[in-house]
């Protein structure tokens, strides 16, 4: 065994040998997601997105941001990594596998790079050092979001080009040649199209220099600048596409046309309405030491992080405090080793530079917090890891002269120590990502599982809601065992966040019309209505919610200010038709019916429905039977219209004709619904 260590410990291996381990070691972790489905966001961004689903023909509106209300257009601006979504699906359909598949090998390539640019960086050091950082990094529990989750191939992508992009960075400062800085900032632009999260990469750059010049940064002056001058021009090039792509107007008019409710966005960023440095700080802090714990304690991991599992915190919190001296402890710990262990401070500068946009500091993200949000900035850490299990066992990562024929055995001992404690950590990292992975089978694994640790997230319990409606919808014998469960859940997300909760109560409401408890609905109704008020969407619903409960002269004055607010809403004119007829006022109520039917000539059925419905309220016999029937022309079941006729000849006590189209249906066979 010592004498495998020690040819383990001096010996180098081919790179391939590297990016085999590499890729055994995440198919053994995930080889398991490939059975998965889309999950969670997969399905906005990948299934029921219509771009993608075109394949490659639809490329060049890839490179275009749209801002519409529809769910696939929230996604950032990242035209690369929907562009390979585009290229899976050209190749091989709408199929998860294949998506799976490509996240798996993405992941492997990515810490094979990330090993490539470790060991060139600290090329003054064995490659076992920059072998274990990364072992621990591929195996990390913190990475099962974006390895399981397609959608996170942003992240994938950004880290991959960034990683390479460094790796020509480092040989343009070591050889001079223009070439290779060029090919770098290639990489950039193509790390920056995938995700926008690609600028941190302006404050590594340096970092890559001071390493790199670490004896005597700034002994030539004019190496400096001209080794870093294009890192502005890259930082403001790319503060400019992305205002320029938050700036597009495409979709937008389907925003203001539709007059659309937007949840505040406090509900899944706890800082969302917090401003200045100071006051946001306290906050930021427990944000910091939470990323800190999750990677040396990856335990629990949950999916989100939004409202209120991050409360905002002050600094009359002593906690607060007391993170302050730990995190000033440990700065004077690296800071002490600087020069003994400079992979220590260069981790440390390399988590903080990569984690910053994820900080609130600038611009306060839709997230508190994410374990994807980690995926770069743990690379640091995993550095500082090793480096710190080199100096508690003592050990020197310094390359060993290949001129001695002899390994001393004391550094290979200590090294042997080193090598087995990481692996120890590795191994329990791997079995921890290993057992998460199995929540990303499906929505219900992810929501259901990670409930009990996000007892007071308002959105989780509303997402937990909504698979049990589901499943009542699916399954409407399920209704007794889950009804319960459903309305609690609703009413926790309600419970947290009054003032923000939209959806919750929305749902719920709808909920309640679905099943007959219209006063309850229409409660609901009211209450969104005095948080969300002159809102197309929520006075339509509370017209409804009146309309339910037989109050159609209230729910008039509703329906024409949402005719006010939001013009393309089919429904209001119908809503009018039938509320104006049954106040008996029919000249309205045709009018109503005449206006849908000029605004909504696609949808011609259902105001003839409601023409049906006018001449029943105003009692004209000849013309009801005569407009029922008509909607067999716009092909209306056969059944529906004989059972509404005979069923209003019922309610007019009219029995002779009630059976006349009775019989008549019968020689017809089509069957009545009582």
């Amino acid at each position: 065994m010592a004498k495998v260590e020690r040819i383990f410990i001096s010996k180098e291996k081919p790179s391939w040998v590297y990016l085999l381990i590499f890729v055994l070691v995440v198919f053994i972790q995930y080889g398991k997601t490939l059975s998965y489905g889309f999950v969670w966001d997969d399905k906005i961004v990948i299934e029921e997105n219509p771009r993608i689903k075109k394949g490659l023909s639809s490329v060049p509106d890839l490179f275009r941001k749209f801002k519409s209300i529809y769910r696939h257009d929230q996604y950032g601006y990242r035209p690369i990594t929907l562009t390979t979504f585009a290229i899976e699906i050209e190749m091989w359909g709408v199929n998860p596998y294949y998506h799976h598949l490509m996240n798996l090998l993405y992941y492997a390539l990515v810490c094979f790079v990330l090993f490539i640019f470790i060991s060139r960086l600290f090329h003054d050091y064995i490659r076992l050092f920059a072998f274990l950082a990364v072992l621990l990094y591929a195996v990390h529990p913190l990475h099962v979001e974006v390895v399981a989750n397609i959608k996170s191939r942003d992240e994938l992508l950004v880290v991959l080009f960034g990683t390479l992009s460094l790796i020509f960075y480092l040989r343009f400062l070591r050889n001079s040649k223009w070439v290779h800085l060029a090919v770098s900032i290639l990489f950039y632009v193509l790390a920056f199209l995938s995700k926008e999260n690609a600028v941190t990469l302006t404050l590594i750059y340096p970092l890559v220099y001071f390493y790199e010049k670490r004896e005597a940064p700034f002994a030539n002056l004019k190496k400096l600048i001209f080794s870093n001058v294009h890192i502005v021009l890259l930082f403001l090039l790319s503060i400019m596409a992305f205002y320029f792509s938050e700036s597009s107007e495409l979709g937008k008019d389907l925003i203001a046309e539709q007059n659309v409710v937007k949840e505040d966005d406090i509900l899944g960023n706890s800082l969302f309405h917090t401003d200045g440095f100071f006051s946001k700080l306290p906050t930021v802090i427990i944000i910091l030491f939470m990323y800190l714990k999750l990677f040396i304690l990856p335990w629990p991991l949950v999916f989100y992080y939004g409202y209120n599992q991050v409360p905002l915190q002050s600094w009359s919190n002593p906690l607060v405090w007391l993170l302050i001296v730990l995190l000033s402890a440990m700065a004077y710990l690296i800071y002490r080793f600087r020069h003994k262990s400079p992979e220590l401070w260069f981790g440390a500068l390399f988590f903080l530079a990569s984690l910053s946009i994820y900080m609130h500091i600038i611009r306060k993200l839709s997230d508190t917090m994410a374990d994807r949000f980690m995926f770069l900035p743990s690379m640091g850490l995993s550095v500082i890891l090793v480096g710190a299990v080199g100096i508690i066992t003592k050990t020197s990562w310094s390359q060993i002269s290949q001129s001695d024929k002899k390994i001393k055995p004391a550094i290979v001992k200590k090294n042997r120590t080193s090598l087995w404690i990481i692996v120890i950590v590795s191994l329990v990292f791997a079995f921890l990502s290993y057992k998460r992975s199995d929540v990303w089978q499906s929505d219900e694994k992810l929501v259901f599982g990670d409930m009990p640790n996000l007892p007071d997230v308002s959105r989780v319990h509303y997402y937990y809601a909504n698979i049990l409606w589901t499943q009542i919808k699916n399954n409407p014998s399920k209704r007794v065992k889950l009804e319960k469960d459903m309305i609690a859940h609703y009413q926790r997300s309600i419970e947290i966040a009054p003032p923000y909760v939209y959806y919750a109560r929305m749902e719920l409401a709808t909920y309640y019309s679905s099943v007959g408890m219209y006063q309850e609905a229409y409660d609901l109704f009211a209450e969104i209505n005095t948080y969300f008020p002159n809102r197309g969407p929520v006075l339509l619903n509370l017209a409804q919610g009146l309309i339910n409960l037989n109050r159609y002269d209230e729910a008039i004055p509703l329906l024409l200010r949402t005719k006010e607010l939001a013009p393309h809403y089919s429904a209001v004119p119908y809503l009018l038709t039938l509320s104006y007829a049954k106040m008996q006022e029919f000249d309205k109520a045709m009018a109503a019916a005449e206006e849908g039917m000029q605004l909504f000539p696609e949808e011609i059925k259902i105001f003839k429905d409601a023409i049906s419905i006018v001449y029943a309220e105003k009692k004209d016999v000849d013309n009801f039977v005569k407009s029922t029937f008509l909607l067999l022309d716009y092909g209306a079941n056969p059944s529906v219209v004989y059972s509404r006729i005979i069923r209003q000849f019922n309610v007019w006590e009219m029995k002779d004709q009630a059976a006349y189209y009775s019989a008549e249906a019968s020689r017809k066979s089509i069957p009545i619904k009582p």
